[in-house]
């Protein structure tokens, strides 16, 4: 329905069209502001058509400006302050994101190298039917077999 709400404001709906729409805003409070927000627009643009044709001052700054404070404050809860606004900054989630993943990755063992320590050494167990076997092989790569059976 917002597609055709320029269209309803400039009056180029078919009645049909436009009957529809106005059922639309008795029940929808957004595209009532749409609107709003549209036909004031087309009237400051009327407006500044006029200045600028009469040789005015051109500059819509200034009234700009005056809206885009008053929404602001309009928006603007009371119990909003400055130190949610510090903190919440794009800057400071992408750094404390990035620190998080670090942490995550130097914890999670990424960063490891795959040396062994000096004093390793490997023990298998091998069992079979007649048979349970322990090896162990030392730093030196000797191979110690012992049997042990039951």
């Amino acid at each position: 329905m917002e597609k055709l709400l320029g269209a309803y404001c400039d009056e180029e709906l078919s009645p049909s069209a436009a009957g529809k729409c106005e059922r639309h805003l008795r029940s929808c409070s957004r595209c009532r502001q749409l609107v709003r927000d549209y036909r004031m627009l087309s009237h400051d643009l009327d407006r500044f058509g006029r200045q600028v044709g009469e040789g005015g001052d051109c500059s819509l700054w200034p009234a700009i400006r005056a809206g885009l404070l008053e929404e602001r404050d309009a928006q603007r809860s009371p119990g909003s302050g400055k130190v949610f606004a510090r903190i919440l900054r794009p800057t400071w989630v992408g750094l404390a994101l990035s620190a998080a993943a670090g942490l995550i990755l130097f914890f999670s063992g990424v960063f490891s190298t795959e040396r062994l320590p000096a004093n390793y050494c490997r023990i298998e167990s091998i069992s079979t039917p007649e048979h349970n076997l322990l090896i162990h092989r030392g730093q030196s790569d000797g191979l110690t077999i012992i049997w042990l059976t039951e």
